[in-house]
């Protein structure tokens, strides 16, 4: 009774520890991204000029339909496609616009390196040294 008592402890208190992990889902992702609109709170582009300032009114959604809004100051600016990989280390969160020069750098793949119900941080999905980072809140 107490080998079958202590191995159960040690099963749980093993999951509970690899359950956690650092890393977002595809499924975590879909989940949570979907919802009212988010807002840039920070931005950091390596190779643009662009900081969040730039980006006061904009307002950006994520439909159940995986279409992807863009408004600004309410008025529809541009619409596309977003989706995920099948990656979960971490998962990738794919954005794809149209051509527009105030939002072209979003179209592209990004890391989700960390997704909460009102916070999400995005990491362009690239080699380069310095990386181009978004965080978005509601």
């Amino acid at each position: 009774m107490k080998k079958w008592m202590f191995a159960a402890f040690a099963l749980l208190v093993f999951t509970t520890f690899t359950a956690c992990s650092k890393y977002t889902t595809p499924k975590k992702v879909s989940r949570k991204v979907v919802g009212d609109a988010w807002v840039i709170k920070s931005l950091s582009l390596a190779n643009d000029t662009l900081v969040s300032t730039d980006f006061v009114g904009f307002e950006f959604s994520f439909e159940d339909d995986n279409d992807f809004k863009v408004t600004y100051l309410t008025l529809p600016l541009a619409a596309g496609k977003w989706s995920t990989a099948l990656d979960k280390d971490p998962a990738i969160l794919y954005l794809n616009l149209p051509i527009e020069p105030a939002i072209d750098f979003l179209s592209d793949d990004w890391k989700v390196m960390q997704i909460k119900k009102d916070f999400m941080r995005l990491e362009r999905n690239d080699n380069a040294e310095i990386k181009d980072i978004i965080e978005f809140t509601r």
